[in-house]
């Protein structure tokens, strides 16, 4: 008797912990489909983050998200960034004008707010969606090794590390503000670069992917870096 009332408590605690990981397959414009991809806590995306940053080196990022990547992390972060850059970048401009004695009076750019959440949304969209392309469709990499919103996700935690640059950049230097961004830039590429390449390293093409991928990758990340410093944290 004892026995059998302990088993149904037993199997309800591991289907509990297996539905967490389980993804939904229903209908795709419903609601509650996306509702997975925001299954995560506070622990969880300290924990992404962190792998972002201080071991944007280690490429374990699929591994500490364990089956259960999330677009969470990625929304609020490229929201606090449209914000970081929007005034910060008005707020360095300001300081900047300060020591000038041309008499031009600064005055607050409101572009800067739409430019970047038009960069900073549409770069952690379309980059993982052309990426996805080029791995499925030229690459030949298993859908068993490739998840589209796992790259939406390593794209998106990918810039946490311009969350800290940001704040630098209002500092009125630019040799200062050009060494805060180039170091965020290797931080950023370093977590792209040792996540990616795995990932095309599936490709039944072998190095002949991986190499020109990864490269494309990079550079494209790159140069998406200098062109956050030179709209928003340049002075004139």
């Amino acid at each position: 008797a004892t026995s059998s009332s302990s088993a149904p408590l037993a199997s309800s605690s591991s289907s509990g912990d297996v539905g967490r990981g389980a993804k939904k397959t229903g209908w795709i414009f419903s609601a509650a489909y996306y509702q997975q991809w925001f299954d995560v806590d506070t622990d969880d995306v300290l924990s992404r983050t962190f792998e972002a940053t201080a071991k944007c080196y280690a490429g374990s990022f699929a591994r500490a998200c364990d089956g259960n990547p999330d677009l969470y992390g990625p929304f609020w972060i490229c929201a606090t960034l449209v914000f970081l850059h929007a005034m910060g970048g008005n707020y360095a401009q300001y300081m900047s004008s300060k020591g000038k004695s041309d008499g031009e009076e600064w005055s607050f750019d409101i572009e800067k707010i739409s430019v970047s959440s038009a960069m900073f949304f549409g770069y952690c969209s379309v980059a993982p969606v052309l990426l996805y392309l080029v791995l499925r469709c030229f690459a030949g990499v298993p859908t068993t090794s490739l998840s589209f919103v796992q790259l939406v996700s390593t794209y998106g935690y990918a810039l946490t590390v311009y969350v800290p640059v940001s704040l630098l950049c209002v500092v009125p230097s630019e040799a200062f503000r050009w060494m805060s961004f180039i170091a965020g830039m290797a931080v950023s590429a370093s977590f792209l670069f040792t996540n990616v390449r795995p990932i095309a390293g599936a490709s039944p093409k072998g190095a002949a992917v991986v190499g020109p991928v990864v490269t494309a990758v990079v550079g494209a990340h790159v140069l998406f870096g200098i062109l956050l410093k030179l709209f928003f944290f340049q002075s004139f």
